[in-house]
């Protein structure tokens, strides 16, 4: 490392954490310095959190080469808690939570995604467990209907009825209708993470409602 490095108490910002992780990036967009791959940020002295971030202790950040003048000023100045200068503390914890915000959202979606799966799929009004076992039975039965002897039935989610398969032709209807809902909700869940993705507020990411 260079000979340089900025050490900042961490007990000073806003809600007193921040998340190393981010502040590369939040370096680089509040400030314009480029954070390259061996560059190094970490904390000591503070406590670890479950999420990565360090509340309290000191926060050194290491940059492989020499930086100059100039560069130290900006850095400095970025990260001063003075008054005339507004600190980069604030945005460094608007992007912590910013991101914070993101995780928490897609994690929702794909909660929602999920249960949507586990509800199963409908085929010839009956409706078929779309579980991880299931795919996997269904994922059998479709890869040795070659082979299978015929009929086959398989069970509904409650197994409470049954259908019966007549044969290979019946085994890709049923095998098709679970992989169609299955990407279905995928598909939709992704479309709602790529918008989190974009979003560059809280306001933005508030606007994402999933209303499957």
């Amino acid at each position: 490392m260079a000979d340089y490095s900025y050490t900042y108490d961490i007990a000073q910002l806003p809600g007193g954490l921040i998340m190393p992780a981010h502040l590369d990036k939040c370096i680089d967009t509040e400030i314009g310095m480029a954070f390259g791959t061996s560059d190094r940020i970490c904390g000591e002295g503070g406590t670890s959190g479950e999420h990565g971030q360090y509340v309290g202790g000191t926060l050194t950040i290491c940059f492989a080469s020499q930086l100059s003048q100039a560069e130290k000023t900006t850095l400095d100045g970025g990260l001063s808690q003075s008054e005339e200068n507004p600190p980069l503390a604030g945005s460094l914890l608007a992007g912590h939570c910013l991101e914070m915000t993101k995780c928490h959202k897609a994690c929702e979606i794909d909660c929602r995604t999920r249960a949507l799966i586990s509800e199963g799929f409908l085929h010839n009004a009956k409706t078929f467990s779309a579980s991880l076992n299931s795919q996997s039975k269904m994922f059998g039965l479709y890869n040795r209907k070659a082979g299978l002897t015929y009929p086959v039935k398989v069970n509904t989610i409650d197994d409470m009825a049954e259908e019966t398969l007549a044969d290979s032709a019946a085994v890709d209807a049923i095998h098709n209708a679970c992989m169609d809902c299955i990407q279905g909700h995928l598909a939709s869940g992704t479309a709602l993470k790529n918008q989190v993705r974009a979003a560059t507020t809280t306001a933005d990411i508030n606007s994402v409602v999933d209303t499957r």
